[in-house]
């Protein structure tokens, strides 16, 4: 059990908070994992129950796009394209919001995603993701320390 957990922690750290790889390989059957049990186990511990790549994805984030684990401490933008209605665009159609411990003030609170104060992880969802998502030709945006 030892080793196999520091395998899945060396798995985590160089790989899954790096976003090298992520939900897309842990799920659905042996095939669907190319037999990679250690795939299997990081799906197990991480997010059991998941969705195969074909039904969802689960981007997720712990570092920043400069490599940085995420922190409350710090103010970051994570930008996509069209959304809800809800939410306020920015000139381009896109999407920013903010990821922070505090308010960023009235003018930005529709698109504000509150953070604790200390570490965090970000997750998407993708629910029955485009062809460009399960091979990798898009990819995700990361979160931008502001």
């Amino acid at each position: 059990m030892a080793d196999a957990l520091a395998e899945f922690n060396a798995l985590r750290k160089d790989k899954v908070d790096t976003g090298q790889v992520g939900a897309a390989q842990f799920f659905g059957t042996a095939a669907d994992t190319n037999g990679n049990y250690l795939y299997r186990m990081a799906g197990a511990v991480l997010g059991i129950y998941g969705n195969t790549a074909a039904a969802a994805m689960y981007p997720s984030f712990a570092n920043d796009s400069a490599g940085a684990p995420l922190t409350g401490a710090n103010h970051y933008t994570f930008r996509f394209s069209p959304m809800l209605t809800s939410l306020v665009p920015d000139p381009d159609g896109g999407y920013t919001f903010d990821i922070q411990n505090t308010s960023p003030g009235i003018e930005k609170q529709s698109n504000w995603l509150p953070a604790p104060n200390g570490p965090f992880m970000l997750v998407l969802r993708l629910y029955w993701p485009k062809p460009d998502a399960l091979n990798g030709v898009w990819k995700a945006p990361q979160p931008v320390r502001a």
